[in-house]
């Protein structure tokens, strides 16, 4: 099973001027987080199975300034042909201003469980949802972030 995280709107990204808040953006390129949720998490999943339905879960983070909200977003889209799982994290900008960075890694290890909670509204037969919120979960609390 593939887990990605990529497309990742930091900064956030302000819709209006095109400008990035530099202090949540740095948070997000800290070499601590890059490290868990480019190299680590990806890694932690390489050769696990949770069934026919699903061969790739991809996470996206989206950092909105306060006002830029995305309308009607979808969070959570399956793509049958390619078996494919996409998540939209959404981080709260002013949590996520607030916060230093081990404390942020561990905001986004709590956005990533809770948006995985939601798979299962997606009602895939053969995707063993319980044993990779287990491992998904197994992951982050060894890096003692939950």
């Amino acid at each position: 099973m593939k887990i990605l995280r990529f497309n990742i709107i930091s900064g956030p990204l302000d819709f209006v001027t095109l400008k990035t808040d530099d202090t949540v953006k740095n948070k997000y390129i800290d070499e601590r987080i890059g490290q868990l949720f480019i190299s680590e998490l990806p890694e932690f999943f390489i050769g696990r199975d949770y069934g026919r339905d699903v061969n790739e879960i991809s996470y996206k983070e989206l950092c909105l300034i306060e006002g830029n909200k995305v309308q009607n977003l979808t969070l959570i889209s399956y793509n049958n042909g390619l078996k494919s799982i996409q998540c939209i994290v959404d981080i709260d900008y002013e949590i996520a201003l607030k916060l230093e960075v081990p404390k942020f890694a561990k905001y986004i290890a709590m956005k990533y469980m809770e948006i995985s909670r939601e798979l299962v509204k997606l009602g895939l037969k053969d995707f063993d949802i319980d044993s990779y919120l287990y491992d998904l979960q197994t992951f982050f609390e060894n890096k003692k972030l939950l």
